[in-house]
């Protein structure tokens, strides 16, 4: 029997019997242990090893476990590959530039007073607000602020930003790279955008325009910072009243030099399709329920339902 284990233990250990062999079974028994023995510390010393290697960034490891949930979600979606691609490039730049939006993140900053979180965030975001001209002015407690609610967005040379007519709640800055200012229609260029420039911020406001009012396309590369309207409301118009002043008046300015009347013409007649299109719909399906209601055992539902 044990020269049945001492081959075993050999042949598994992978150690093998070599030109020099126990003769009996105490040496037999000794070098079974020995080789136990050795085993046990050498995969020890692997998985420590293994551990040590796979201890990453708890940053990056947030970063890797989002870019893993769009992938699964795009692919589960079967989309299209370019737009796989896209998504999973805009939102890696997101969480690069501002690592401090993910979830846990945001959790552990919040236990840090005032003054520390606002020097880690200036720190964070000093190569996209440090370099616009329009946060360079304020205040380290209001920029830290703003630090916390912009989105970064890189686009490629042609991709939009928004199009005329579109529904919006977004302002937007330009840290890089320059913007085509387009009319409706996009049939002449109105102006270029560029480093340190703003727009989108008439959207910003419930008494606003109801749509955006021109298309917004990347001449080159372009990188910008996006500002969410319930984040505007929700944090800088109690905490910073005068520079939600400053974006409103700002966004009257923009007003009165653009033709309202023009807009608001293509404005309407956009509702006016989508409103004959849902007629056209609710139309049908009344036509259906109606047809359905002939049908023998056929119980139309009820509000609650």
């Amino acid at each position: 029997y044990m020269a049945a284990i001492y081959a075993a233990v050999m042949t598994l250990s992978t150690i093998g019997f070599g030109d020099v062999t126990p003769v009996n079974d105490t040496e037999r028994l000794y070098a079974s242990l020995l080789a136990v023995s050795g085993a046990m510390v050498f995969a020890y010393c692997v998985g420590s090893i293994s551990l040590l290697a796979s201890q990453s960034n708890e940053t990056e490891t947030a970063i890797q476990y989002q870019i893993r949930l769009i992938t699964d979600f795009l692919q589960w979606g079967d989309h299209p590959n370019e737009l796989q691609t896209r998504a999973k490039q805009h939102l890696f730049y997101t969480l690069k530039k501002a690592p401090h939006l993910t979830s846990g993140i945001t959790g552990v900053l919040q236990h840090l007073p005032r003054s520390f979180r606002n020097k880690v965030l200036e720190k964070v975001v000093e190569g996209t607000l440090g370099t616009s001209r329009f946060f360079r002015i304020m205040d380290p407690d209001c920029r830290a602020v703003f630090a916390q609610l912009l989105h970064p967005i890189a686009l490629r040379q042609g991709e939009y930003v928004y199009k005329a007519l579109e529904t919006g709640a977004e302002m937007f800055f330009v840290i890089s790279g320059e913007i085509e200012v387009w009319g409706i229609g996009e049939k002449l260029i109105v102006s270029k955008l560029s480093k340190g420039d703003f727009f989108g911020e008439i959207s910003l406001f419930d008494d606003g325009f109801p749509c955006r009012t021109n298309t917004m396309r990347a001449r080159t590369d372009v990188e910008l910072l996006e500002l969410r309207r319930e984040d505007f409301y929700m944090y800088i118009k109690p905490n910073f009243p005068d520079v939600f002043q400053s974006i409103r008046d700002a966004a009257t300015l923009r007003l009165e030099n653009i033709d309202i009347g023009y807009v608001s013409a293509h404005c309407k007649a956009l509702s006016t399709s989508r409103v004959s299109i849902a007629r056209k719909i609710i139309r049908e399906n009344k036509s259906v329920l109606r047809k359905a209601s002939l049908v023998e055992g056929y119980s139309p539902l009820g509000p609650a339902s």
